[in-house]
């Protein structure tokens, strides 16, 4: 009887892990590369994704815990009714409609990469992102080893980063912008000096 059960449990497990929890495919790192003219101006966050690819060895235990769900909350929650004001020499961050943080940045040779002065300044850690345009929307994202130094930066998700270093093949996590305009960004672009 202990064998029926034993083989009953090991082919609920595999159908659990089968059906459940597929191959999110992780989208490949976007080199086309932006003109730093098409940043300036605000942008206001109006989604955010998740991918998540997981190491098939792992992935009914992952899915028994909704890492992607876990992870994909955990970012929502930071870029939720965030916005960006990009000017020549600096971006701001505003959450509510009021700046939370600003920093200098700049796009490197390669244009699809954003290196911030100020670590923090998107409203959690990620000294650089990856840019995009999208259909008109401007997608900032991080890959894998910043989504992974993010979360270990924030200690959000404590509990879960031995699991989550074990088992993500690849992550990435975007955040999308829609462009915005607001009588406050006259305001931040009349403040000092540009380079």
């Amino acid at each position: 009887m202990s064998t029926i059960k034993n083989n009953i449990l090991l082919l609920l497990s595999f159908l659990l892990g089968f059906t459940s929890c597929e191959e999110d495919n992780v989208p490949n790192l976007d080199t086309k590369g932006i003109d730093i003219e098409q940043l300036w101006g605000g942008w206001k966050v109006m989604d955010t994704d998740t991918h998540v690819n997981v190491d098939v060895r792992y992935q009914a235990q992952v899915s028994m815990h909704n890492l992607r769900k876990e992870l994909n909350n955990a970012f929502s929650s930071k870029a939720s009714d965030g916005a960006l004001y990009f000017r020549k020499d600096m971006v701001f961050y505003l959450r509510s409609g009021f700046v939370r943080d600003s920093s200098k940045y700049y796009l490197d040779d390669n244009k699809y990469v954003i290196h911030y002065e100020n670590p923090d300044v998107v409203g959690f850690y990620a000294p650089i992102m990856y840019v995009k345009m999208v259909d008109d929307q401007l997608v900032l994202y991080l890959r894998k080893s910043e989504t992974m130094d993010l979360l270990n930066e924030d200690g959000s998700l404590d509990g879960w980063m031995s699991l989550i270093n074990s088992v993500v093949d690849d992550a990435q996590c975007e955040i999308f912008f829609s462009r915005d305009y607001d009588e406050f960004y006259d305001e931040l672009e009349a403040m000092g000096p540009q380079e």
